[in-house]
C-alpha cells in the first residue's frame, strides 16, 4: 500500500475512528463517575473538568476549593 492509499483509507474511516474514540471516552468517564459517585462536590464536576478549568481561568481556584472543603468536608475514600 502506498501512502496515498493509506490516507484515503483513513479518510473514509474517519467516522468509525471518531465513534470509537468517543465511545472509549464515554465508557471511561462513566466508570470514573460510578466509582466516585459517593464523593460529594459540584454537580458538573462529576462529568467534566470544564468546571475546574473555569475556576482556574477566573483565578479563583484557592477560594473555590476552600469553599468546597467547608461545604462538603474532607475527602475520605
Amino acid at each position: 500500500m502506498s501512502i496515498s492509499t493509506d490516507i484515503i483509507l483513513l479518510y473514509h474511516a474517519r467516522w468509525y475512528i471518531t465513534g470509537i474514540v468517543l465511545g472509549v471516552y464515554t465508557v471511561l468517564t462513566f466508570r470514573a463517575y460510578r466509582r466516585l459517585s459517593k464523593v460529594k462536590g459540584p454537580w458538573i464536576a462529576q462529568f467534566t473538568r470544564l468546571w475546574l478549568l473555569g475556576v482556574i481561568y477566573r483565578q479563583r481556584t484557592h477560594l473555590e476549593l476552600y469553599s468546597i472543603h467547608n461545604k462538603y468536608g474532607m475527602l475520605l475514600i
